[in-house]
């Protein structure tokens, strides 16, 4: 922890360093921020409790058969997704969307009134009837909700809103298959109620900011068929959109079938209670929720598919270690209890499987969900939304057909994980032959992480920079390219020496990143730089050229900045730092070097050239040449802690240099190393603060030896400002500095003031009313437990 030293912990601290309050990065937000996706929590909660509910009944209570009732109430909240989610998607697309939602959740909360009655009833008809007209109600309020949310979020709350939604939804699964397995049907019915109630009264706190168009053709119950295709149609224009929507069609049906699988898994294999089942679930939806959540953490606020790859690869690990888990799992004769099975041994590996499943699972769906918000226009927003419906409910459809052929064949529980993890495997290696790079850089993201506890700030600064951006940063060791093509969002292209080309690094580099040699004494090849750029490519350089030598700012080079200029393209800085005290910096005698320092990248807001266009030539060259060595020393000094007590920055010193390591030496030889500095000032702070407590600044007239120093930290640490004063400006001014600054005591050394023959000031201080302190004096007031 910064400021903390290896001399204990009850040393004293300064009073500047306290803990600043923590600042999530948007995953706790505001509730009008919350409000906008408040209305799918309540309505996911009521899907899934009236489904749990009705299985329950069915399946449990009445005809104690559990598959075919799920697959019929599984095929009756699908169908409608089909049915009507083109037409919804024009409906959002039209209408204005916060009321239309708001008249959908009336409508919802007059079900849910009807559904509970029916389920008082136990009316096994009607029962099975409503899960159609719960997915109606669905299929048109999930464009809806989808379209306005990107209205009622920043770009920067966007990611935090998706974990929401994940998280929220896998929370309201879990807790509505709790509620549904475990509560009395009557009281299972009073919640519906209930949440119906307050999913309609958080869409009130939504805000109204229209949305409509008016112009948009009206469909008629004719056009059903031909609104399909055409929603379709329109999504596969955007490429990324419909692999995205492609991709969270996978996760939703793998979830939807092991979900639907927890019964007669629980049953069948586990011989199990329905609180076991429900145990089951509540780690499945506490597993989505918690990856879900790292995942956004990840994301740091920028939608990108880093992460894909890698999840789809962890969700096929878990299905094979699920199959093996159950394959030969020995099914009790007799029925257990929860307490029972989960004292297994096997029992507790495939719990916490399942969870590592469910938790890949959120990784997987939140970058995917992510993208498709956020690359879908305004104007066409409403369309993809329904066009993903559409698409789920489709792939949702199959995959529960293949699943159910499979079932009629004779494949059990354990068979059907072998199949999802062969089929999740297949996905993987898709993934990964479409997204290549995203898969290196995770892995080496991960490896990073570990070893060097790399953060990034400033991540939404990257998608802020637009298209057409040139990122310089400092050059601290042989680190920095692998960094930054690891952590970057998407693939970058990166300006190399054309020796380095054939290089084995740069193979394994070029897995990352785009690499472009670049061959600096010619021309043509600058101009092709440009021309690269100006197709709106994300273009990395390293300003100086080399890798520091001294650790500050090496001699930075115009080359940069003229590739910039010409492709008018915006500057993007990032700040590497803890990078140069590992062992592949260039610094190995001047800093202690350690083999896995903590290293941090900060990415600043993108900047752009301001130049005269009446300037040209070589006065145009040394200007763009100034600007970029500008923006090299702003990036350090906005990307430093420049708010930081200087007592906290000399323990900090201390930790990264060594408490051994020479700090100081005056003329008498005598050096002075961390350890003996930061003791001496704690020791003497105690002292001050003890002697002078009402003092909030405190004037020091001490030559330039170590106790000068030694005073200066002192006070520091006592969060006490030293108010150093020059003797050699005279009497009068000395004086007049001391009664600006409203000094009521001055430190000084009775040696110093004889020798430097300043008693005439010492005097003047003291007609003035200033108490001055011989330094010799308050050695006697050293106490033991100063010491100490």
């Amino acid at each position: 922890m910064d400021g903390e030293l290896f001399y204990g912990r009850n040393r004293l601290k300064p009073l500047h360093y306290r803990k600043r309050p923590h600042q999530d990065s948007g995953v706790f937000m505001p509730f009008s921020k919350i409000a906008a996706v408040l209305p799918r929590l309540f309505k996911s909660l009521n899907d899934n409790l009236f489904k749990t509910t009705l299985l329950t009944l069915i399946a449990v209570r009445i005809t104690q058969q559990t598959d075919d009732p799920s697959n019929i109430v599984a095929g009756l909240l699908i169908l409608p997704f089909f049915l009507f989610s083109a037409r919804a998607g024009q409906l959002a697309k039209k209408y204005n969307r916060v009321r239309v939602t708001r008249s959908l959740r009336l409508t919802d909360l007059a079900m849910m009134l009807l559904a509970g009655g029916v389920l008082l009833t136990k009316n096994i008809g009607l029962l099975i009837l409503l899960p159609f007209a719960f997915g109606t109600l669905s299929a048109f309020f999930g464009p809806m909700r989808y379209a306005f949310q990107p209205e009622q979020l920043e770009d920067s709350d966007l990611s935090a809103g998706n974990a929401y939604i994940e998280k929220t939804t896998y929370f309201s699964i879990g807790l509505a298959l709790l509620i549904g397995t475990l509560l009395p049907v009557r009281l299972a019915a009073v919640v519906l109620i209930a949440f119906a109630l307050i999913g309609f009264l958080a869409t009130r706190a939504v805000e109204n900011d229209g949305g409509e168009d008016k112009n948009a053709p009206r469909n008629t119950p004719r056009d059903m068929l031909k609104g399909i295709w055409k929603t379709l149609r329109t999504v596969r224009k955007y490429p990324l959109i419909f692999r995205s929507i492609l991709g969270a069609t996978w996760f939703w049906s793998i979830g939807l079938l092991v979900i639907m699988q927890i019964y007669p898994m629980t049953g069948k294999v586990f011989n199990a209670d329905d609180f076991t089942a429900a145990f089951l679930l509540a780690a499945f939806a506490a597993g989505v929720g918690a990856g879900a959540a790292y995942c956004h953490k990840l994301l740091k606020g920028v939608a990108h598919t880093t992460f894909v790859p890698i999840s789809t690869i962890g969700m096929a690990v878990c299905f094979a270690m699920l199959y093996f888990l159950t394959v030969g799992y020995a099914t009790p004769v007799e029925p257990v209890g929860f307490f029972d099975f989960i004292l297994r041994l096997r029992a507790v590996l495939f719990t916490l499987f399942w969870f590592a499943l469910a938790f890949f699972s959120g990784m997987y769906v939140v970058p995917l969900t992510a993208l498709i918000r956020f690359k879908a226009s305004a104007a066409n927003r409403a369309t993809v939304f329904a066009a993903n419906n559409l698409i789920n409910a489709v792939g949702i459809a199959l995959t529960a057909l293949v699943f159910i052929t499979l079932g009629a064949m004779g494949f059990g529980t354990a068979a059907l994980f072998l199949f999802a993890g062969v089929a999740c495997l297949f996905v993987s290696v898709y993934n990964c032959s479409i997204l290549p790079a995203a898969l290196v850089r995770s892995i080496a993201q991960t490896v990073l992480e570990f070893f060097y506890r790399v953060t990034v700030k400033g991540l939404p600064n990257f998608q802020a920079a637009g298209k057409r951006v040139l990122i310089i940063a400092n050059h601290t060791s042989l680190l920095d390219g692998l960094l930054i093509a690891a952590f970057m969002p998407e693939k970058i292209t990166f300006v190399i020496k054309p020796e380095w080309e054939n290089k084995w690094f740069a193979r394994f580099f070029g897995l990352m990143v785009d690499v472009y040699p670049l061959d600096l004494n010619n021309p043509l090849s600058l101009r092709a730089l440009v021309d690269l750029i100006k197709k709106n490519k994300k273009v990395m350089i390293f300003p100086e050229r080399r890798v520091s030598v001294t650790g500050a700012l090496m001699k930075i080079y115009e080359g940069a900045g003229l590739v910039a200029e010409k492709a008018n393209a915006n500057i993007l800085p990032i700040r590497i730092n803890g990078a140069q005290y590992s062992k592949l910096s260039l610094l190995k005698n001047k800093v202690r070097t350690q083999y896995f320092p903590k290293i941090s990248m900060n990415i600043l807001p993108p900047k752009k050239f301001d130049v005269d266009p009446s300037w040209t030539g070589r006065r145009r060259s040394h200007e763009v040449s100034n600007q970029l060595y500008d923006m090299m020393v702003e990036m350090l000094y906005e990307s430093s802690k420049i708010n930081e007590n200087l007592f906290v920055s000399l323990l900090n010193a201390a930790k990264i240099n060594g408490k051994n390591h020479i700090i100081a030496e005056d003329v008498s030889r005598k050096p002075m190393k961390y350890k003996s500095l930061i003791l001496k000032s704690y020791v003497l702070g105690r002292v001050i603060a003890r002697r002078f407590p009402d003092d909030e600044r405190i004037g020091v007239l001490m030559p330039n030896v170590l106790a000068n120093v030694v005073t200066f930290f002192a006070l520091q640490s006592v969060d006490k400002v030293p108010a150093m004063l020059n003797f050699s400006t005279g009497v009068a001014q000395v004086v007049s500095c001391v009664k600006t600054v409203l000094l009521k005591t001055v430190l000084t050394s009775r040696k110093f003031i004889e020798n430097a023959h300043l008693e005439k000031l010492e005097a003047a201080l003291r007609e003035n009313g200033v108490d001055v302190v011989y330094m010799e004096d308050l050695g006697a007031d050293i106490q033991t437990a100063d010491k100490l």
